[in-house]
């Protein structure tokens, strides 16, 4: 029933919005973030999911789900046929979201709508912060002398 709550939201926002569904991407936390995982997987088709705290963006000190549960649930998105699937650890953060988190969810979401790669919408800084976030090897990191090569790296990392 959750879950076809969540699809009926998005098909009223489509039509309000004219956006696609590859223009959306589904977000949760905790309970609502396998929600996220069970639409998107049952669906298909949506520019992303974002769960935090509900395995995949996740403290590493998190008492309500414990850490073998994000490297299965990896697991089975793979399997599944998800691409870009990428674990991230928040240290010393419990059952919750810091701001840190949400700064790195924005990072990916404008990465994944690639907004202004190339000109002003991302620095240095932040693409070189989301090649880390994608495990890119740090030499690979700091041979990109450009922008235009860190870009390319990001989408590399990305698959896009």
């Amino acid at each position: 029933r959750s879950a076809a709550r969540v699809e009926a939201m998005v098909e009223k926002e489509m039509e309000e919005s004219g956006l696609e569904k590859e223009d959306i991407v589904l977000s949760g936390f905790s309970q609502g973030g396998a929600m996220s995982y069970w639409v998107g997987l049952q669906q298909g088709g949506y520019g992303g999911v974002v769960s935090m705290s509900g395995c995949i963006v996740r403290p590493d000190d998190d008492p309500v789900i414990l850490p073998k549960y994000a490297q299965e649930t990896v697991d089975h998105l793979r399997e599944s046929g998800a691409k870009d699937v990428t674990l991230v650890w928040y240290p010393g953060m419990e059952h919750s979201a810091r701001e840190t988190e949400i700064d790195d969810i924005a990072l990916w979401l404008k990465l994944k709508a690639k907004l202004g790669m190339q000109r002003d919408g991302l620095s240095v800084k932040q693409l070189k912060h989301a090649l880390r976030l994608f495990n890119v090897d740090p030499t690979k990191i700091a041979n990109c002398v450009e922008k235009s090569e860190l870009c390319e790296a990001v989408l590399d990392a990305m698959k896009v």
